[in-house]
């Protein structure tokens, strides 16, 4: 599975988020497929600009910015490749079912993540898998948009 993850964040045609631990990255990596005004769009209205690192080519942003960056990349790729902590320990429970982002590392992969919330909906594919990355263990999920999106 490490080679599917990897293989993931290293491909250039749809964007990948990487929401690492805390402790090993205080914000998050982003790839995106290439375009000159990549910066402008990633920062928006925000006040912080991105920060690209040519070395490991990926853009590195708050982690404040999680489920707004996940959202504009529905919109504007209709499909993101999300990475994050995943913890196959935590039981899948209402605390999940009740989120109100994309910010999920319980045993369920994020399958169940916001179901119960009203006004919106994701499809995810059937290419949700488990892998490592960075030393942790992660869920890799291929977000589509579909219908409603969260604000």
């Amino acid at each position: 599975m490490q080679k599917t993850v990897t293989a993931i964040w290293n491909q250039n045609r749809l964007p990948v988020v990487f929401r690492p631990l805390p402790q090993d990255q205080p914000g998050l990596l982003v790839r995106l497929p290439y375009h000159a005004g990549n910066r402008d769009w990633l920062r928006g209205d925000r006040r912080r600009k991105p920060e690209w690192d040519p070395t490991e080519k990926h853009w590195k942003v708050p982690r404040a910015w999680f489920s707004a960056i996940v959202n504009s990349c529905l919109n504007r790729f209709g499909e993101v490749y999300v990475i994050q902590p995943h913890n196959p320990m935590e039981q899948c429970a209402p605390a999940c079912w009740e989120a109100k982002g994309e910010e999920c590392q319980c045993s369920c992969l994020g399958v169940h993540h916001g179901e119960g919330r009203p006004g919106w909906a994701l499809v995810r594919s059937k290419r949700c898998a488990r892998g490592a990355m960075a030393r942790q263990r992660v869920a890799l999920d291929l977000t589509q948009a579909h219908s409603l999106m969260w604000a």
